[in-house]
C-alpha cells in the first residue's frame, strides 16, 4: 500500500449530537444520527463554477472545503475521461477510503463504525444561467441550481485492523497467578483482541458426578464475581464494563437461562436476572466505583441435572457491548492448548476491562464461589 494518501482530512470528531443537512437557502433537507462529523457550517463558493456573477452570488453551507474540493477534482471534474465510463472503470480509479484512528492526547472516544449500513452522500450542485427559460418565468439570464444525488455504499469489502495490545506487566501477572488446575487469584477480562477467562464450576469430574447423582431440585444458583478495585485506584468508575457475557466455552452456546431473560430493554437493561449489571457502591451512578456481578445459572444446572449424559463444561466469562448479540467470532490461529475456539462479537467490539476476584483470592469473602440453594427429592 502506498504510504501517501492522495488526499487525508484529520478534523473527524465523534459527535453525539444529531447533526442536520441544510440546502442553499438554510432548509433542513436531512437528519442524521450521531456518527463521525466532518461537517461544518461555513459559507463555500460554488466550487467549479466559471461565471463570476454565480461565485459572488451563491453560497452554500457544506462539509469542510477541502474536502468539497477533492471530491471536485477526483470525480466530477473527470468528466468525459474513461475513469466514468462504466463501474469497473471506475472501482479500478476509485479504490476505496482508508480511514486510521489514533488516540487523542487530551482523552480518547470510543466510537464503533457501522460500515456495514454506511454510505458516502454526495450533493452536486450545478448553476447554469435559464437560457432555456426551465422554470418557465420568462428570464432567460437568471441563475438557476440543479440538484443530483449520489450515495456510495462501503462494500462489498470492509477490512477492519485493530491494534491494542495487553500491557507486559498484566500478561506476566495472568501467567503468574493462573493455574489450569488449581485456579487462580484474579480474573483479567478485555474486550477486543483481550482476555476471557474460563471457569469450571466443578473442581473435577468426580465432583461433578456426585453433584449430578444427588437430584437435587435447584431453588436458585449464582456465581458472584467481585471486581478486584485495587486495581481501578485513581480510575473513574465509569471506565469499568457495565456488561459481562457467560457461555459454554466447549460449545459457544448461551446457557439455559439466557433464554429466559428479556432482550426487550436495550443493550444495558437486557437479560439482567441471568446476567446481572454491575453493581456499584452508588446504585445507578456510573462514576461510582463497581462492586460485583452475578450470574444466575438456576436452570442451567436444572438443566444439566435432567440430562442422560451431561458434562462437566468450563463457562467463559468476557465482557460485553450488547449481551443481546450472541454471534460468534472465530479466534485467529486457535491452537489445542486453547480450549476457546470462539468469542461473541460483542466482546470482539467491546473497549472496555476489568479485573476479578478469583477462587484463589487473598480476600475470601470476595473469592469466585458458585451457591446452590436446592431442595432434595425422593
Amino acid at each position: 500500500m502506498d504510504p501517501n494518501p492522495i488526499y487525508s482530512i484529520t478534523t473527524f470528531q465523534p459527535s453525539s449530537e444529531e447533526i442536520q443537512l441544510v440546502d442553499e437557502d438554510g432548509e433542513i433537507t436531512e437528519r442524521l444520527t450521531p456518527r463521525l462529523r466532518i461537517f461544518e457550517n461555513t459559507p463555500l463558493s460554488c466550487t467549479g463554477c466559471d461565471d463570476p456573477d454565480i461565485q459572488n452570488n451563491y453560497t452554500i453551507t457544506g462539509p469542510v472545503p477541502e474536502l468539497v474540493q477533492y471530491f471536485y477534482d477526483t470525480i466530477i471534474s473527470q468528466e468525459g475521461n474513461s475513469t466514468l465510463s462504466s463501474d469497473s472503470n471506475f472501482q479500478n480509479y476509485f479504490r476505496g477510503l482508508y480511514f486510521k484512528v489514533t488516540p487523542s492526547a487530551s482523552g480518547g472516544n470510543s466510537v464503533i463504525l457501522n460500515l456495514a449500513n454506511a454510505n458516502v452522500n454526495m450533493k452536486v450542485l450545478v448553476f447554469n444561467k435559464d437560457t432555456s427559460d426551465l422554470d418557465g418565468d420568462g428570464d432567460f439570464e437568471e441563475i438557476i441550481s440543479i440538484s443530483s444525488n449520489f450515495r456510495f455504499g462501503f462494500g462489498p469489502r470492509i477490512v477492519q485492523f485493530i491494534d491494542q495490545e495487553i500491557s507486559t506487566n498484566v500478561e506476566n501477572e495472568i501467567s503468574s497467578n493462573s493455574n489450569s488446575i488449581t485456579g487462580a487469584e484474579r480474573l483479567f477480562l478485555k474486550g477486543g483482541p483481550g482476555s476471557v477467562a474460563l471457569v469450571e464450576l466443578f473442581e473435577n469430574q468426580t465432583e461433578f458426578e456426585d453433584f449430578i447423582s444427588n437430584n437435587w431440585l435447584i431453588n436458585e444458583a449464582y456465581l458472584d464475581l467481585y471486581v478486584d478495585q485495587s486495581k481501578f485506584t485513581g480510575i473513574d468508575g465509569e471506565a469499568e464494563p457495565e456488561r459481562i457475557f457467560v457461555y459454554n466455552a466447549r460449545t459457544g452456546e448461551v446457557l439455559a437461562d439466557y433464554n429466559l431473560g428479556s432482550s426487550s430493554s436495550g443493550a444495558v437493561n437486557s437479560n439482567t436476572i441471568h446476567l446481572g449489571r454491575l453493581e456499584r457502591e452508588v446504585e445507578d451512578d456510573l462514576n461510582s466505583r463497581g462492586i460485583k456481578y452475578r450470574i444466575r445459572l438456576t436452570n442451567y444446572l436444572n438443566t444439566l441435572i435432567g440430562l442422560d449424559n451431561p458434562t462437566n463444561d468450563p463457562l467463559a466469562v468476557v465482557v460485553s457491548q450488547n449481551v443481546n448479540v450472541i454471534t460468534g467470532q472465530r479466534i485467529k490461529d486457535a491452537t489445542d492448548s486453547i480450549e476457546l475456539e470462539n468469542v461473541p462479537l460483542s466482546t470482539v467490539i467491546a473497549p472496555e476491562g476489568t479485573v476479578l476476584h478469583g477462587n484463589l483470592s487473598t480476600d475470601p469473602d470476595k473469592r469466585l464461589q458458585l451457591k446452590v440453594f436446592y431442595t432434595e427429592t425422593n
